[in-house]
């Protein structure tokens, strides 16, 4: 391996979830238990926790505090995460892992091991000659857009310090490696990258980043050794995806996939931040090492960037693999510190695309992550057959973005069974781009119109005052920036007035003798329940269903009669009473 490529070893354990229980096992295979090298007694390890998806936090955290004997203090839970994090005595771990082990509804519990920065330092002179950024057409996606300060890319690495390439748009977020509120950088490593991504341009100094106008969120999970735990690298994570992040920079990974970090990659892809993440410097360790997946950035939905060189192919040492997402320029000028300084690996790879997404979000806010993904996709040029598409053509993702082709989506319920007075409907849209507005119309006329909230929704509440009972039609279209529209429809069902029953014969104030035939006819638009006839306060007879019903009356003895008619419709209301007054003839 050169001497100038300065690669870490990762160390840290793996895990295999088992149909019986959960297990431990090192990455290594020349062991299939605990590594006996754990920490001195003196000093305490951080177990993770995950339980079951129908197990509650608090439920979760009561039974991890039981099984490792531990307390409350020592418990931190991580609902974004679905995890608890235990702090036990080192001599007391492996012990502890067994009962959490066997404890129900524990999924696994696990030593969280360690991820790495992916910089290599090169010390050839010529690559201070660099031509990543011409290569890429970022100039070209310059004179479209140089990003603006409400798009926030941040930049979870060792850290980013002051510096005047990054003046006025830096934020100083939090420290996970050392648990402090100073996001400062130890060692430079995510200085560097906020500079490929994010340094100021045209301003006359150093170098020109990706996205000159965008914010920097700092967020510090690296240490002084270029390493950090992944259960702070997930807290950061997740810190950047509460904190206002369009888009988070992961220049850092390790060979092993750690369920805390994809967890909290997961919660922000799902809050729609693209994640974008080194793939890796691979590619000169021994044959079939070079393709080995590095995580995070082989997670679902992440954006993983190998290295190319000036020359467009890929750099002798990135990792590939065609769950590699695209490549971008490996080697690129900053000023770092004083001259000009070459920073190189994939760790400098992905903050270039970072940068370019930053712009991307930029010219397109409501860019979803797949339409984010499908423009660096469809529009890189291909390299090799080692990634999934190929180098980035950032102005060329700029055109695609700025198409939009499809039309939205969107869903409509309303409320079933019989309505009266009002209706709340509900809808959901989405498109690759924003849905700009929803109008609701019932039986063609409007009744609405509303932006959806940032999960899609939009719900209206109509009035159906003057509306005729029976079935109407809803109809909700959703339109997106373009102008696409795409309509769905529901029906609902109005019960406003009361159903009708009317005695047709005989009619009131008539002498019956012997039996007589009464006739009735029961209406209502949405149908009969029920229909009823009374004589003298006793029921007689009942009908489902609405239309013409007769019965057969026995006289009474009484010399008069009363003959009501009741109805229920399939709305519950109920009609008025319809009765006649009769009068039995007496018989000679």
């Amino acid at each position: 391996m050169p001497a100038s490529f300065r690669l870490r070893l990762v160390s840290s354990f793996s895990l295999i979830s088992l149909a019986a229980g959960v297990a431990l096992v090192p990455q290594s295979a020349a062991s299939t238990h605990l590594r006996s090298d754990q920490p001195e007694s003196s000093q305490a390890v951080q177990i993770a926790v995950l339980g079951d998806a129908s197990l509650l936090p608090p439920t979760l955290r009561t039974r991890a505090i039981r099984a490792a004997g531990v307390s409350s203090s020592d418990a931190e839970t991580r609902p974004e995460l679905g995890a608890v994090i235990l702090d036990v005595p080192a001599e007391n771990s492996k012990e502890v892992l067994q009962r959490l082990e066997d404890t129900n509804g524990v999924r696994i519990a696990y030593l969280p091991g360690r991820s790495y920065s992916d910089g290599v330092t090169p010390n050839d002179p010529l690559f201070i000659d660099q031509i990543g950024f011409q290569q890429a057409r970022v100039p070209d996606l310059w004179s479209r857009s140089t990003g603006t300060g409400s798009t926030r890319v941040a930049i979870v690495d060792s850290g980013v310090s002051p510096h005047p390439e990054l003046n006025g748009r830096l934020i100083n977020g939090y420290d996970f490696a050392n648990g402090d509120a100073n996001a400062a950088d130890d060692v430079g490593h995510g200085t560097k990258a906020a500079l490929v991504a994010l340094a100021a341009g045209n301003d006359g100094l150093g170098s020109a980043g990706a996205c000159w106008n965008c914010e920097i969120l700092a967020v510090k999970v690296l240490g002084a050794d270029g390493s950090g735990g992944n259960r702070e690298i997930a807290d950061g994570i997740v810190y950047a995806a509460k904190n206002g992040a369009d888009v988070i920079n992961l220049s850092l990974g390790s060979e092993e996939s750690d369920p805390l970090l994809a967890a909290a990659v997961s919660f922000a892809l799902a809050q729609g931040i693209p994640v974008v993440s080194s793939a890796g410097n691979n590619g000169l360790t021994p044959p079939g090492a070079s393709q080995t997946k590095h995580y995070p950035a082989a997670y679902p939905g992440v954006i993983s960037v190998a290295g190319v060189t000036n020359t467009g192919a890929l750099s002798p040492w990135t990792t590939r693999g065609t769950w590699v997402t695209l490549a971008a320029s490996g080697c690129n000028t900053v000023g770092y510190l004083g001259p000009a300084y070459e920073f190189c690996g994939t760790s400098s790879a992905a903050p270039l695309v970072s940068g370019v997404v930053g712009v991307l979000k930029s010219i397109r806010p409501n860019a979803s992550n797949a339409a984010v993904r499908a423009a660096l996709t469809a529009t890189a040029i291909s390299v090799s057959p080692n990634l999934e598409s190929g180098r980035i053509d950032a102005f060329a993702a700029s055109d695609h973005i700025l198409t939009d082709t499809v039309a939205p989506e969107i869903q409509v319920a309303a409320p079933p069974g019989y309505l009266a007075d009002q209706v709340v409907v509900h809808t959901h849209s989405q498109d690759e781009f924003g849905v700009s507005r929803v109008e609701l119309f019932l039986d063609g006329a409007a009744v609405g119109s509303s932006g959806p909230d940032a999960a899609g929704n939009a719900d209206f509440g109509v009035s159906l005052a003057g509306q005729s009972d029976g079935q109407h039609t809803l109809v909700a279209t959703a339109y997106d920036p373009a102008g696409h529209a795409t309509s769905a429809s529901t029906t609902i069902v109005v019960d406003q007035v009361n159903p009708v029953v009317t005695i047709l014969s005989p009619a009131t104030g008539s002498k019956q003798t012997g039996t007589f035939t009464a006739t009735l006819i029961a209406e209502d638009p949405n149908g009969i329940m029920g229909t009823f006839l009374v004589l003298n306060g006793k029921l007689l007879a009942g009908w489902p269903g609405a239309g013409v019903r007769t019965a057969t009356v026995p006289v009474s003895r009484s010399t008069k009669m009363t003959l009501v008619a009741i109805t229920v419709d399939q709305a519950g209301r109920i009609s008025g009473s319809n009765f006649v007054n009769l009068t039995a003839k007496r018989r000679r």
